[in-house]
């Protein structure tokens, strides 16, 4: 039990490392393309129309990253950290095209759907094997990187912040909030605490935040408690949605 818990605080803090690298890096338009992990290469100096030579259906991509991503699917329990997708495997099936990084915390491969708009994955740093010491685990000693989140984003699926006017604190489910915005992102944090964000077609953030309990096990045991609604600017510092470039949403 030990192990399986040790494993999920490793993922998360991967996530906490990408933030603070991408953070200290900065956003530069005019970058030098730089290695990420496993050979391939970020680089924010492309538009897509150059580098995104291929098209996806939705239903394949959903299907190959799944419905529930690891960010939430590790915490229900469904999901373990062994089976997580990395690069490589991704690469295999969906070739990278486009690798970014944006500022303040996050790295993302995009792509393109034939139904319109774009499919985004951030990634979470993985060490291998694992250090047996938490102190040991360094950004700088990351081989290989595994899906974290994914979310898909077109012009019509953005929402607007009067949509969520039927989530009712202490009442209303992450479940019901998914159900208005499917490409929410729900972060499991101990310094803030359990919130979801979601990206409206305005450029500012939904930011929904959830009672804790010992017994999660799906998006149905997260019960509203609060709204609000953040600038883009402001929400980046926890959301990856919100650190996605303005140039590369649909």
């Amino acid at each position: 039990m030990k192990t399986k818990y040790y494993r999920i605080f490793i993922f998360l803090t991967a996530i906490i490392l990408i933030f603070t690298a991408c953070h200290n890096e900065g956003f530069d338009e005019t970058n030098i393309p730089e290695e990420f992990v496993q050979g391939f290469t970020i680089d924010n100096s492309k538009p897509f129309a150059s580098v995104l030579t291929k098209t996806y259906n939705l239903h394949d991509l959903r299907s190959f990253f799944g419905q529930i991503s690891p960010n939430e699917s590790l915490m229900y329990g469904t999901h373990d950290v062994k089976s997580l997708l990395n690069i490589n495997h991704v690469n295999e099936r969906f070739p990278i095209e486009c690798l970014r990084k944006a500022e303040p915390m996050s790295c993302y491969v995009v792509y393109k759907v034939n139904e319109g708009g774009y499919f985004y994955v951030f990634w979470s740093l993985c060490v291998e094997p694992l250090p047996e010491k938490r102190s040991e685990y360094s950004i700088k000693n990351a081989d290989n990187a595994s899906v974290y989140f994914t979310a898909y984003l077109s012009p019509s699926s953005l929402r607007k912040a009067s949509d969520f006017d039927s989530i009712t604190e202490n009442l209303s489910t992450a479940e019901d909030v998914s159900q208005i915005d499917s490409a929410l992102e729900i972060s499991f944090l101990m310094s803030s605490g359990i919130r979801s964000y979601s990206l409206l077609e305005n450029g500012s953030v939904m930011e929904i935040g959830y009672r804790n309990s010992d017994k999660i096990e799906s998006r149905k045991d997260l019960i509203v408690t609060s709204k609000n609604l953040l600038s883009k600017n402001i929400a980046s510092t926890a959301s990856h949605l919100a650190s996605i470039h303005p140039k590369d949403l649909p």
